[in-house]
């Protein structure tokens, strides 16, 4: 059970929403964020710009992870990368 909102993991777990109030275990979606195009641009200027330099949009570990509450829809916390 997870009720400190700057621990959360990068996986779905069981908190307390704090719109609700009900245990529930959270969904994570992923978005792409200001990382995600700025390593995308700096792939393309050392030379990959065959198509590789997209490659940040498909991996997950380059975009920003959000926590919903499956009850009521409401964001709980996103973990930003950097």
């Amino acid at each position: 059970m997870i009720l400190d909102l700057d621990k959360f993991p990068a996986h779905p777990c069981q908190t307390q929403c704090p719109e609700c109030r009900q245990f529930v275990t959270t969904e994570t979606s992923t978005s792409v964020s200001s990382v995600t195009c700025l390593i995308c641009f700096m792939t393309a200027l050392i030379g990959c710009v065959a198509g590789c330099c997209l490659i940040p949009f498909c991996c997950d570990r380059f975009k920003d992870i959000t926590h919903t509450c499956p009850k009521c829809r409401v964001c709980i916390h996103t973990i930003k990368k950097f």
